[in-house]
């Protein structure tokens, strides 16, 4: 991201944009918005948050920037003619120079429709854009996405793919966290006793996540509320909030506001009222109130404040035996090897349930893996035509916001790695594993004229063509199918040349020595290479036979290591 970032800036600073440099920029700003939690995440930003390519979202995006950049002449100084067809559906001619650009939109939701440009003949899917860069060939529409779909796979310690069961087999030490206590009246490390409760942000001025409200009340003993059932009655604006009485830990309240308008001025923290009420919802009910009591204020935790979870030689306090599940307040470490090769690493944390982790002395994040999105809102399948709203095409219903977090390669070191977390609610480090996510498989659908691009990531190459067809293949990714009608030789020419024998990991290609002089297959232009392009046509594959306005190449490919 840091890369992204800097590429981007200094890219603006190059063309003098800033409003410091004369430009009109007068501030950059990034933003990284989540909304309802349940959204995917950064609604499917060309990049991942490890740093992938996300396609098909990268690769369409770079079609269009591509297409855009070589028709901007005639955007930026052409003269605009607009044509409504009727039925939400408009074209927009630009002319400059003698040259001509066109684009054809259709705002329907589901309805397409075919309309004249300059005596051809052009079908616009609904809710969609088709760009013309000389008003006569369709180069670009929003919604045919032909470009290379990625499925990511994450491995196991680099290796083979993860089936979520079993333990990790890493070696953890733990610590407990202490909890604060008043003694005579004072907290070691406290910052004031004041008679007010005060907000969480405004007293720990962003330094930590955590906070301690600590106060006493004297209870004679002839009060009735040693002999009646009593209860803690605490408002609270936050999203945790854990009570001690006389060193009893109380069951925790908890909310989740962490977005929307004005977020920063929302109260966070305990405000009140703060109260002990006796025999609750009788006529015998005695309530006390706690909130303008003396409150005394500390923040943060004493494993943060004495570096826990810094890299150290000889760590002290740490215990190897009796490693607990379920117990709150407790700190965790092991030492861990960064997977081989150069695919983003990250960190599994399922098993745990609130707290924070750092990776060699740094932050990796906050995690909270045991609160769950609603679990009635996702559909297997995803329409972003039409309006769009909070509720589209939601992921993740019934699963954490976050369950893997990435580390950067510049944080890991060569030999043992230091992972420390802390546990706020109780869960098991058991589970936590390492994992490396790259290219599993892929699949294109490029048009006659357009070309086949694939690539695999982390040193894989391609090593199986799952299916190939050209002419009209049928179906979508991980189901297709050959059509009516097809080139014969998309596909049979490699089986002749290939033999595939299924080892423990991946399908492994022996390559036979006889020669063959048909025409070439995608399989002979991309097997065993990282990335291939292809041009699509019938000179490269042969005839289809199929009359169409333009033929279809349907390929899924696999990657994996290179071997012979």
């Amino acid at each position: 991201m840091k890369t992204f970032t800097t590429f981007i800036v200094d890219m603006m600073k190059e063309e003098s944009l800033f409003a410091s440099q004369g430009g009109p920029i007068i501030a950059a700003q990034i933003e990284n918005e989540y909304s309802n939690i349940d959204w995917a995440y950064g609604n499917d930003a060309p990049l991942d948050e490890y740093g992938n390519l996300n396609q098909p979202k990268w690769g369409h995006l770079k079609q269009l920037l591509e297409i855009i950049l070589s028709m901007e002449e005639t955007l930026a100084y052409g003269d605009r003619h607009d044509v409504d067809y009727g039925n939400m559906v408009s074209g927009t001619i630009w002319s400059h120079n003698g040259k001509q650009s066109c684009m054809l939109g259709n705002a329907n939701n589901y309805q397409e429709f075919t309309v004249d440009l300059m005596g051809s003949k052009f079908t616009v899917p609904a809710w969609s854009v088709t760009i013309l860069p000389d008003c006569h060939t369709e180069t670009y529409n929003t919604a045919k996405v032909s470009v290379q779909r990625s499925n990511m796979v994450k491995l196991l310690n680099g290796e083979g793919e993860d089936n979520d069961e079993g333990n990790s087999g890493l070696t953890w030490l733990w610590r407990p966290e202490g909890f604060e206590q008043l003694r005579n009246g004072s907290v070691r490390g406290s910052l004031f006793t004041v008679n007010q409760l005060l907000d969480q942000k405004a007293v720990t001025n962003d330094t930590s996540d955590y906070l301690w409200y600590l106060t006493s009340v004297d209870i004679k003993p002839d009060d009735s509320f040693l002999k009646t059932v009593v209860t803690l009655q605490i408002r609270t604006e936050g999203h945790v909030l854990h009570a001690f009485v006389n060193g009893r830990y109380n069951m925790p309240q908890s909310g989740l506001k962490n977005y929307g308008a004005h977020y920063d001025d929302d109260l966070v923290g305990v405000h009140g009222p703060v109260t002990l009420i006796s025999n609750k919802g009788t006529p015998m009910e005695v309530v006390k109130v706690l909130t303008g009591n003396p409150w005394t204020y500390k923040v943060g935790l004493q494993g943060m404040e004495r570096g826990v979870f810094k890299e150290t030689r000889r760590p002290k306090k740490w215990r190897a035996n009796s490693i607990p599940s379920n117990r709150m307040f407790v700190w965790y470490k092991t030492m861990f090897e960064a997977p081989l090769g150069t695919d983003p690493v990250v960190m599994d944390l399922l098993g745990l349930g609130k707290g924070t982790a750092w990776v060699n002395g740094k932050n990796i994040g906050r995690y909270w893996l045991t609160f769950l999105a609603g679990s009635d809102s996702c559909s297997n399948t995803c329409d972003y035509r039409g309006s769009y709203n909070s509720n589209k095409c939601l992921t993740n219903c019934g699963k954490p916001t976050q369950r893997y977090y990435h580390i950067p390669r510049s944080w890991l070191k060569n030999g043992n790695n230091e992972l420390v977390p802390f546990e706020e609610l109780g869960g098991t480090p058991m589970n936590i594993k390492l994992h490396a996510v790259t290219v599993g498989s892929m699949c294109a659908t490029p048009y006659e004229g357009q070309k086949l691009e694939l690539s695999c990531q982390g040193g894989w190459v391609i090593n199986q063509i799952k299916f190939a067809s050209f002419g009209a293949p049928m179906n979508s990714c991980g189901s297709f199918r050959k059509g009516p009608c097809e080139a014969p030789n998309t596909l049979s020419v490699i089986e002749k040349l290939l033999n595939f024998t299924m080892s423990t990991h991946n399908l492994i290609r022996v390559f036979r020595s006889r020669p063959h002089r048909r025409k070439t297959s995608v399989l002979q232009e991309c097997l065993g290479k990282d990335s291939c392009t292809v041009e699509v046509s019938e000179n490269k594959f042969g005839s289809t036979g199929c009359n169409l306005a333009a033929n279809k190449l349907a390929v899924e490919a696999v990657c994996g290591k290179y071997e012979q």
